[in-house]
Parts: structure tokens; sequence; C-alpha cells
């Protein structure tokens, strides 16, 4: 016989003796797995000289490996176009060249993006002028084009990866209307999108109604399910802003969430709350999309003064939303924001048991010109891990002394990590807004503008990763 084997079988023996009967001490009680964040890679130049403050986003590709990054870029003060650079998620390199997504001699702005998996495509929506005169002079209509994922993800691009023609997603209601700002999010299971965007009579502060578009996937040009003209979704006496969407897929609903206040300018309301609407991930018709009524997220005990600028992502695991929210706690000359969350139920439920749990603090460590701002959150795909990037203010006086820090913390549930700093502007810069998208192994891409000059702004990426490492002390065992 090997001896190798019978000394293995022998050892075998002894330890089935010595804990016949035996139980197991731990000498403390286990801890938890902790999470930690790190950054993954070098900073990612994405683009140079982008011309007036850079509207961005992105989103994932499971398929191939690739972020989609999606930008505004002005030619000229009367003229902006978008523009898309494709990322690999595993090197942090560019994958071709920047190519452009919309390029008439208009103004177009606020675009989103979101991936298709069935049709291995992406779709980029944006708001675009009907007219060649000043901006705030025209009136937008909805705009979108299909853009392909890279066939592979060397240094070159082939092929042009667009649809041969943008279309249009939604137009005015009516005369005089204008609409803005869409957000996207995609029904994986019944292959539809769901278009979100403020929409108001008169110009860009009139936005009174937040509307919403269905449309079905397609390779090229994704179809219509109702009017060109959408179908309402909120709108009470007030105005709406910033709004967001996210797709449960458990639930088989999406989450709209708006800031809605009692003003046109948000510096001058008298309020500033957040509230939510539950619709149907499949078109239902105009009249019958939305599940419920217009709820308040926010303010709601303990907060009790303003919520603005919110942002929302799902849960799979345990079939939530989470939303995370600016919250002003004295409501006076925004010089004391803080940073909240509060989760929901994927399943619209009545009586406000929607609720799971109360608002919860991510960053409310304000010293005395400091302040916290312009949130963002995506699922991460380990476990139920969000990432939530923000900007920091530090020293914040209106001075030349003021300079911007990024952060992100990782959620799970209400737990909330340390933050990670992912980037330190210099004294003369400011950075722009963070949105982010996850490639589901618990990493993600961070992107952001920051300033060189007057209106000129450069773009950059960082890749972070959440981690988990077991903390275990070693148990004994000891004989009955």
């Amino acid at each position: 016989m090997n001896t190798n084997r019978a000394l293995s079988i022998l050892i075998l023996a002894v330890l089935t003796t010595a804990f016949v009967g035996a139980v197991e001490v731990p000498l403390a009680p286990e801890k938890p797995q902790d999470t930690e964040l790190q950054l993954v890679g070098d900073l990612i130049s994405i683009r140079e000289s982008i011309y007036q403050f850079p509207s961005l986003t992105l989103a994932y590709s499971d398929k191939s490996n690739v972020y989609l990054v999606v930008y505004a870029h002005a030619l000229d003060d009367y003229n902006k176009d978008i523009f898309g650079q494709f990322v690999d998620a595993a090197t942090g390199k560019l994958i071709g060249q920047e190519f452009q997504i919309a390029s008439s001699d208009v103004w177009e702005d606020s675009p989103d993006v979101e991936y298709d998996p069935y049709k291995d495509v992406f779709l980029v929506v944006y708001d675009s002028e009907t007219c060649t005169t000043e901006p705030d002079e025209c009136v937008p209509d909805i705009k979108g084009r299909v853009v392909e994922e890279p066939v592979n993800n060397d240094s070159s691009l082939a092929e042009s990866p667009l649809a041969p023609n943008e279309f249009t997603v939604a137009v005015p209601q009516s005369t005089g209307f204008s609409i803005y700002e869409p957000k996207i999010a995609y029904n994986r299971d019944d292959h539809q999108y769901l278009v979100v965007y403020r929409s108001g009579f008169g110009g860009y502060a009139d936005t009174t109604d937040l509307r919403g578009q269905m449309l079905r996937s397609h390779k090229e040009t994704p179809v219509r399910l109702g009017p060109e003209k959408g179908f309402h979704i909120s709108g009470t006496a007030g105005y709406y802003y910033l709004p967001d969407v996210a797709w449960a897929s458990k639930s088989s609903t999406f989450l709209v969430i708006a800031e809605m206040t009692d003003e046109k300018s948000p510096e001058f309301a008298t309020y500033q709350q957040l509230a939510a609407d539950w619709l149907h991930d499949t078109y239902q018709g105009t009249s019958s999309q939305v599940i419920s009524g217009w709820g308040k997220i926010c303010p709601r005990p303990p907060l009790t003064k303003f919520c603005t600028n919110p942002a929302v992502a799902y849960d799979p695991l345990n079939d939530s939303y989470t939303i995370v929210f600016n919250y002003d706690k004295k409501g006076e000359n925004w010089d004391e924001m803080t940073i909240y969350g509060q989760r929901l139920s994927g399943e619209f439920k009545t009586n406000e048991e929607f609720f799971l749990g109360d608002p919860f603090p991510i960053e409310t460590n304000l010293n005395k010109h400091d302040e916290y701002f312009s949130p963002e959150i995506s699922y991460s795909g380990l476990d139920s891990t969000m990432h939530v990037p923000y900007h920091a203010k530090v020293n914040f006086t209106g001075s030349e002394n003021d300079y911007h820090v990024l952060y992100l913390r990782a959620l799970n549930g209400s737990q909330v990590s340390s933050p990670l700093k992912v980037r330190d502007s210099s004294k003369e810069s400011y950075l722009s807004s963070t949105p982010l998208a996850s490639s589901l192994n618990g990493q993600s891409l961070v992107i952001w503008g920051e300033d060189f000059s007057v209106e000129w702004w450069d773009l950059f990426g960082q890749r972070v990763g959440t981690y988990y490492f077991a903390n275990y002390l070693p148990s004994i065992f000891k004989q009955k």
C-alpha cells in the first residue's frame, strides 16, 4: 500500500474517533463578511476638451463585457451633439475612437442609455431641438438611436456601430409644450423599454408633468407601443425635476422617481420632496400603465426638510429598489447638504407598506464648510451590494479655496461601507456629475467631467470593485 495513503487513512481514523460525540465550541462569535472597496486599474482618460458642462451616462453589456460611455459635446453655442465611446470592462482600455450618435445642426442634450441583451444592442435616448435658433427658444422632441455592441474588444472598430437612422421616441402632447431629460430602463423578460421624461407648457423650467413612452426591442428601430405623444405618469400642482427609473425583474414593475417643488426655480421653493410611481413593466395602454398614485417618499421622519437629486437602482436578490438622494437638514442656503437612502419594495403595496425600513444616512459627516451632492447608484451584481458615488465640496465657502472630492460607498441593504476616495481634484478644477454602470461581478465604472478652463472639460473614468473577505476565528472541539 502507498505509504502516504496509509498515513492519510490513519489520520482520518484518529480524527473520526476523537470527534464522535464531540461538540464544536467557537472561541468567539463569528463575524460577518466585511466589504472592501478598491480602485481597479488606472485612471481612464476617455475624452479631452468637451465644450460646456458635460451631460454623461453609460451602460454595460454583459455579453461583450464592454461599457458604452455617452456624452453631449457642444460644437458651438448653438449646436450640441451626442457622442459615444466603448470601454473594455476587463482592461479599462478604449475600444476604437469616439463616434457621433446624433449629429444634426441643432441642440441635442441629456442623453441616457440602456443595454438590450435580447438584440445585443444599446439604445441611446436624448432630447433634440426642432429648430436652429437659440436653444432656449426651441422645442425639443425625444429622439433615440440604436448602437450595436462591438464584435470584439480589440483597439479598433471595423465598422460603424450605429443603426442607419435615429427615430422619434416622443413628441410634445400639444402646441406650446416642451419635453426634456429622458431616462430609460429595460424589461429583460418582455423586451420592452420605458422612457420617462419631463413635460410642461413653456420653457425648460415650466415642467409640470412626467410622461412616459413604451418601446418594443428592435435591432435598428425600436417600435413605439403607444401614441407618439406618450402617456401621463404624474402631474399635480408643482414642478418636476431630475426623474429616474429602474426595472424590478421579480415584481414586474418599473419605479419612476422624481423631485417635485412648488417653484420653477428650486432655490426659491418652500418645499422639495421626492415621490414615486410604480408602473406595469409591459405596455397596458395609456390610461392603465400606472399601478399606483404619486406616493411621497421624502421628507418623512426623521427627515423633515428638503430632499433633492434622486437616483434609483434595483436589487434582484431582495426584490427591492434603493433610492439615494440629497437631504438638506436646514433647508437654508444649501449649505448642509447630506446624502440619505431609502429602500422600497419592488412590488407596490398600499398603506405605505412599500417602505422597507426608515431613511438611512449614507454621508452626513459635515464639517463647517463641507457639503455632499449628486449621488448616483448601481447594482454591483455581487450579493446585494450597491455602489454609490457622490461629490464632496471641501471647504465650501464660495471662494477659490473650494475643491471637489469624488467618493464611493457600498450599500448592502441599509448597511454602509467606509468611503473610497476615487478622485481628488486640484483647487483649480471642479468635477461634474458621476454616473456609473456595473459589470455585475462586483465592479463598476464611474465617469465624470473635470474642468480645466472656463466651460472646457475633460472626461475621465475609474473602475472600482467590491470584494468580500471572511474574518472568522478558529474553533476548538471538546469531548462530551
